[in-house]
C-alpha cells in the first residue's frame, strides 16, 4: 500500500490563501482598503512577519497593491495578475476552469509549444532527443492519474529545456500548476490513454526531426480542447 506524501501549509500560505479567498469570492472588492498591517496581525493571530510577507507575496501576484502613506488596497487583478493569478484563480476554483479560461490557456500553449517543437529539432541533440524517452515509458506504464499527470508535465519540461530556449523552461514550470488542473479535469473526462498517444505521437515527430508534422500536432492536440473534442472545462459552466 502506497502513502502520499503529505504536507502542511505555513501560516504565510495559509493568510495569503484566505486574503485570495475573500478578493476572488468578492467579500473585498477591487478598490477596497485593507485593515493595516497591525489589525490583521490582531484578528488573524499570527506574527506581523507572516503578514507582512503575505502582502508582499499578495502584491508579487497581482492581487493588493500598497500605496505609500496610503495602506493596501485590493488591486485590480485581472488586468494587473500574473500567471501566480492564474494558479491562485484555479486553486480557489477547486482547479476548475471556465470556456474562456480554456481558451486562453490552451491558445498560449500552443504558441509557446510550436515554437518549442521547432527549436528543440533544430539545436537538441539525438541524445538529449532518446533521453526524454523514460519520462514516456514511466507514464506508459503509471496507472495513478496524478503520477501520470506528473510524467506528463516532466516530459514537457525536459522537452522545453532541449530547446536550448532559457525562457521556455521558466515558462513552463510557471504553467506547471496551471497545466496540471487542466489534465486533472481532462483524465476526468477522458482517462489516462489519449494524453499518453499524443505525447508518444509528438516524440515520435520530433525524434525524426519532422518539424511540419509535429507542429501541425502541437494544433491540432490543443485545438481539440478548445473546440470541445477533449471538455475540461467545469461541469457549471
Amino acid at each position: 500500500m502506497a502513502f502520499h506524501k503529505l504536507n502542511t501549509p505555513s501560516l504565510k500560505e495559509v493568510f495569503v490563501q484566505e486574503v485570495e479567498n475573500m478578493i476572488l469570492s468578492g467579500e473585498l472588492k477591487i478598490g477596497d482598503k485593507l485593515p493595516p498591517e497591525r489589525e490583521l496581525v490582531e484578528s488573524t493571530g499570527v506574527s506581523l512577519s507572516v503578514v507582512t510577507a503575505g502582502i508582499a507575496e499578495l502584491e508579487s501576484c497581482g492581487f493588493v497593491e500598497i500605496r505609500p502613506r496610503q495602506g493596501i488596497f485590493v488591486s485590480d487583478y485581472v488586468h494587473k495578475g500574473s500567471l501566480e493569478t492564474l494558479v491562485a484563480l484555479m486553486r480557489y476554483k477547486n482547479l476548475q476552469l471556465n470556456g474562456r479560461e480554456v481558451r486562453s490557456l490552451i491558445e498560449t500553449r500552443i504558441a509557446l509549444e510550436q515554437l518549442m517543437v521547432q527549436q528543440v529539432i533544430e539545436r537538441s541533440s539525438d541524445e538529449g532527443l532518446r533521453a526524454l524517452a523514460p519520462y514516456l515509458d514511466r507514464m506508459d506504464a503509471e496507472t495513478e492519474p496524478q503520477k501520470a499527470i506528473d510524467d506528463i508535465l516532466d516530459f514537457f519540461h525536459e522537452l522545453s529545456i532541449l530547446s536550448d530556449n532559457i525562457l521556455l523552461p521558466l515558462l513552463y514550470h510557471s504553467f506547471r500548476e496551471a497545466m496540471g488542473g487542466m489534465y486533472t479535469r481532462f483524465l476526468e473526462h477522458n482517462g489516462i490513454a489519449p494524453i499518453r498517444q499524443t505525447a508518444r505521437q509528438l516524440y515520435d515527430f520530433v525524434l525524426a526531426r519532422d518539424e511540419a508534422a509535429a507542429v501541425e500536432w502541437v494544433d491540432i492536440y490543443l485545438r481539440r480542447v478548445i473546440e470541445g473534442g477533449a471538455s475540461i472545462v467545469s461541469p457549471t459552466e
